[in-house]
């Protein structure tokens, strides 16, 4: 006699087992149990768009070869959890196809959806993925740490907190931003909180109103780096990186912000 387990997801968020005991002569026995715990529905979303005021196209600008997207993809699929949790959220211009194309190929979910509701296109994505919370990430940020993402879901998870950022105050650097905050708290914001330009820029509310939020921020504990800047925002930032990683020594896997900051000192934010 052996037992066979089939998983199916139930609505309420749990692993349930449909078993079946095969004995001789075919299945014997038929019924369901719960065999672990909680769901976590939850994921993270890169936005991104190919009409940037100061570096159009800078998404699929490549570097060694890729685009840049891939490299900020990549830094997020190290962690295990979020290999099945990722989708890039860009418009339903005709500009942003190749955004498209690159997640197609890549196996990566793609939303698209109004090209200046940015707020409202990252909550369509969430609620159509079926995620409970969320990341928010840039995607012209190819040093962003997925540990430090890990981190800010745990934080959400103990059910205090609506919002949890490493912004309030700045203490990593620009590149190395986290916002993970809760669907439905976020849907009611954007409801009742956001105007028009607020909506373009998805959490700068927020930061304005933090008196009113539930929230936390991590600092960083092993000094301030917040000058420093690890986005891709000019032709001369995109350069930089593309000279970072011909260098015969660079190890993509292998390095950190912190670790380039020291090593290679990138640039300094202005303003």
């Amino acid at each position: 006699m052996r037992q066979l387990l089939f998983p199916c997801e139930t609505r309420i968020g749990y692993h349930l087992f449909f078993w079946v005991t095969w004995g001789i002569g075919g299945p014997s026995e038929l019924g369901w149990t719960f065999k672990c715990g909680r769901i976590m529905h939850r994921g993270v979303i890169v936005v991104c768009r190919m009409n940037s005021s100061r570096l159009p196209g800078k998404t699929m600008a490549t570097i060694e070869g890729r685009p840049l997207l891939w490299y900020v993809c990549s830094r997020l699929l190290v962690n295990d959890e979020f290999r099945d949790s990722l989708c890039v959220a860009t418009s339903q211009e005709w500009f942003d196809e190749p955004i498209a194309q690159f997640c197609r190929q890549q196996g990566i979910p793609c939303f698209r959806g109004d090209s200046k509701d940015v707020a409202g296109r990252i909550i369509a994505c969430a609620e159509s993925r079926g995620w409970d919370s969320f990341a928010r990430v840039n995607g012209d940020s190819p040093f962003v740490d997925a540990s430090l993402l890990q981190q800010a879901f745990e934080a959400l998870s103990d059910g205090n907190f609506d919002f949890v950022t490493n912004l309030a105050p700045r203490t990593y650097p620009y590149g190395v931003a986290i916002e993970v905050m809760r669907t439905p708290w976020y849907r009611d914001w954007m409801l009742n909180r956001l105007d028009a330009a607020d909506r373009e820029h998805v959490t700068r509310s927020i930061y304005r109103n933090l008196e009113s939020v539930r929230y936390r921020n991590l600092p960083r504990l092993d000094g301030d780096l917040s000058d420093w800047s690890l986005t891709i925002d000019t032709a001369k930032h995109l350069e930089w990186f593309r000279e970072l990683f011909r260098e015969p020594s660079s190890d993509w896997d292998q390095m950190d912000y912190a670790s380039v900051i020291a090593q290679r000192q990138p640039y300094r934010r202005v303003g």
